[in-house]
């Protein structure tokens, strides 16, 4: 073997892929300077308007992801022996029912969205609402027992009521990486249990992922969504995740949802922004 041929190919090889990386870093690098520039435009354009921009603006993660819902939602009768301890059968189109001063209402046809109240005495602790990882215990259990079992979820929010001794918790499903912001549960809770919880689930068809390079960035929509017309003037947060109605067919036995922007007010406001077609999702 010529080994002094070889080592010339290696070389020229190496020559190669270091002239790749150093064009690489170079697009990279003034990406990074357009995208720059970019958002410091934006936030000036904002400012004009009287808009504040107080968080981190983030970039677009990842590839376009249309994640496919079956529209069957929980199953009621189960919800309601857990809840409730009421037996069926019950009427298909009944959504309202109370037993021993506990109510579960349903709140849309396909079952898959529901408020839970307790009004009942108890006086047995049964958890320290200041231990987070025990409330999100005892949720996470709650979801088990109606037939809802996540292999991932975000905490989003956790909160502690000293005046009423209450917490209050928010989880998201998550579904390869990112959340599901139709498929929660929130919580609020004492000692001795529930006194509220909103739970909302659709079952996975399965998933769509592809690149897509046109999807809309944070800077596209603020300027679009915030004007001098604004009411709420100041942004605290913005993150992607997935929702409904991004995509809506009626003649599809299914429910689909794409990737948008989430952009919280400081008032409390939240404005949900496809990234394919940057119309807002209701």
């Amino acid at each position: 073997m010529n080994w002094d041929k070889v080592k010339n190919i290696l070389i020229i090889i190496l020559v190669l892929l270091n002239g790749f990386l150093f064009i690489s870093m170079q697009e990279s690098g003034a990406k990074r300077e357009t995208d720059a520039k970019i958002n410091e435009y934006v936030f000036t354009v904002l400012e004009e308007r009287g808009i504040t921009i107080t968080c981190e603006v983030p970039d677009i993660s990842g590839s376009t992801k249309i994640v496919h819902f079956g529209q069957a939602g929980f199953d009621k009768e189960r919800v309601l022996s857990v809840l409730l301890d009421l037996e069926g059968p019950f009427e298909p189109t009944q959504t309202q029912f109370e037993n021993n001063e506990k109510k579960v209402v349903f709140i849309n046809p396909g079952f898959s969205h529901f408020y839970f109240t307790d009004s009942s005495k108890k006086t047995e602790q049964v958890l320290d609402i200041h231990q987070k990882s025990a409330v999100k215990k005892y949720v996470l259990d709650y979801l088990e027992s109606i037939g809802v079992e996540w292999s991932d979820h975000i905490v989003y929010d956790y909160k502690v009521n000293e005046k009423e001794k209450t917490a209050t918790i928010l989880i998201y499903q998550k579904y390869v990486g990112s959340v599901l912001y139709d498929n929660f549960v929130r919580a609020i809770i004492n000692e001795t249990g529930f006194i509220l919880i909103e739970t909302a689930f659709s079952q996975i068809n399965g998933i769509e992922i592809s690149d897509q390079s046109s999807l809309l960035k944070p800077h596209q929509v603020l300027m679009k969504f915030f004007t001098e017309e604004t009411i709420d003037s100041k942004v605290i947060l913005i993150e992607e995740g997935i929702k409904k109605n991004t995509f809506w067919d009626p003649a599809l036995s299914e429910e689909q949802a794409g990737l948008c922007w989430k952009i919280v007010t400081e008032k409390g406001h939240e404005i949900y922004v496809s990234l394919m077609n940057g119309q807002e999702v209701k």
